[in-house]
């Protein structure tokens, strides 16, 4: 199954009440302990069945974190202006790096795509295409800092 998102915020909103109905009905309860503190940090599941619930709930988060990083999309081309100009010289850009690595590493696993595994025997994935044109500064970013990496 492949889902599209046209605007990414505009899903968010569209789909929060959802996902808090989803969170009450998952067999386990690390939704809605994120849902109380987005700071926790997220494994990925390891339930061996995973209801539409469960699933929906994980789509929620991973285009929520999307959605984190596009609120860092002023940041993100202030540091492809400021790459851009120190192109040629070696030390400037080890300097780039080095000021801009919370941004580089928050953007590392960032994909065009997010493909949420469903069911683990046969392994079957769902996939969610982010747009495109949304998300452009996004992977400039991460084009331009896995280079220097």
């Amino acid at each position: 199954m492949i889902t599209e998102i046209s605007s990414i915020q505009d899903w968010l909103k569209a789909n929060y009440y959802k996902f808090s109905s989803s969170i009450k009905e998952t067999e386990c309860y690390k939704w809605s302990r994120w849902n109380k503190d987005q700071s926790t940090h997220m494994f990925p599941c390891v339930c061996q069945t995973r209801n539409d619930d469960c699933i929906f709930a994980e789509m929620y988060y991973r285009v929520w974190q999307v959605g984190q990083l596009l609120e860092q999309k002023d940041k993100l081309v202030n540091a492809l202006l400021e790459y851009e100009n120190r192109k040629g010289d070696k030390g400037l850009l080890k300097q780039w790096f080095y000021n801009h690595r919370n941004l580089g590493e928050g953007i590392l696993s960032l994909e065009e795509s997010i493909k949420i595994a469903t069911r683990k025997e046969p392994y079957v994935t769902m996939e969610v295409v982010l747009p495109k044109e949304e998300i452009k500064h996004l992977s400039k970013f991460k084009e331009v800092y896995w280079s220097l990496v």
